[in-house]
């Protein structure tokens, strides 16, 4: 899948984080997505209508993605569905509320990672869109799990913008595993989830910071942070959506 980025003027619009772990992802040496193969994946943009983060379709009025996404945007934002190129977008919806999780904070910004974004327009199912199935309650992810992530990105680091929406496989690890490999650099938090894959560089960058990781059809987690872009060293690591299914309940009507 693809790493970053655009031109520098850009970076400060388009980027809703202040830390440099956050991937605002690009998907690394990705392969391309067929349509209606990955319907529920997204494309957040600002207002200028550049692709700054993605997220998932949850229901008719709500997009999941990631809380350090929107510490700096809360403007102008826009959700483009349905659609596996941004040159032929499907639909486009306005945003028009950002719920973070109220326990998220910049200081600690890795940990619940979460946001809901409610729209102006009821989403409507097709064959192109489709509602993110959710995880059971804290369900365990067996470790060596495919999971596959999803996002736009760019062809190579300061690339032009890629307008196609890519997927990469990846392999979940074990919570100690993760921990291991950040014990010098970062807290793992049982609220997260980490995935790598260690024999291709593959996997989230910039530019796609919210996007789901899905093992089999289920968002298990939502692409939050990691060290560089597709590190074959340093897992990626995700916000465990199966800790957060009544915090999603009780913010979405």
């Amino acid at each position: 899948m693809k790493e970053l980025m655009v031109f520098f003027a850009l970076i400060a619009i388009a980027q809703g984080s202040d830390s440099e772990d956050f991937y605002n992802e690009r998907i690394v040496r990705g392969k391309i997505v067929k349509p209606g193969e990955i319907p529920y994946t997204v494309s957040i943009q600002n207002i200028l209508k550049f692709n700054f983060c993605s997220g998932s379709i949850l229901n008719k009025k709500y997009v999941l993605s990631a809380a350090h996404c929107f510490t700096k945007l809360h403007l102008g934002l826009s959700v483009v569905a349905g659609t596996t190129n941004l040159d032929h977008p499907y639909s486009t919806y306005i945003v028009i509320r950002i719920i973070k999780h109220e326990n998220y904070d910049k200081k600690d910004s890795s940990r619940n990672d979460i946001a809901l974004l409610k729209i102006s327009s009821e989403f409507v199912e097709s064959s192109v869109l489709k509602f993110v199935k959710l995880p059971l309650p804290h369900q365990k992810i067996t470790p060596g799990s495919i999971g596959i992530v999803s996002g736009f990105g760019t062809e190579w680091i300061f690339g032009p913008a890629s307008k196609l929406l890519l997927k990469a496989r990846t392999f979940i690890t074990s919570e100690k595993y993760c921990k291991n490999k950040y014990k010098r650099r970062k807290v793992i938090y049982k609220s997260q989830i980490c995935a790598i894959i260690t024999n291709v560089r593959t996997g989230p960058c910039k530019g796609d910071s919210g996007g789901p990781l899905t093992v089999r059809g289920r968002i298990v987690g939502i692409t939050s942070w990691g060290n560089g872009c597709g590190s074959v060293y340093y897992p990626g690591v995700y916000t465990r959506v199966s800790e957060y299914l009544d915090w999603i309940k009780a913010n979405t009507d």
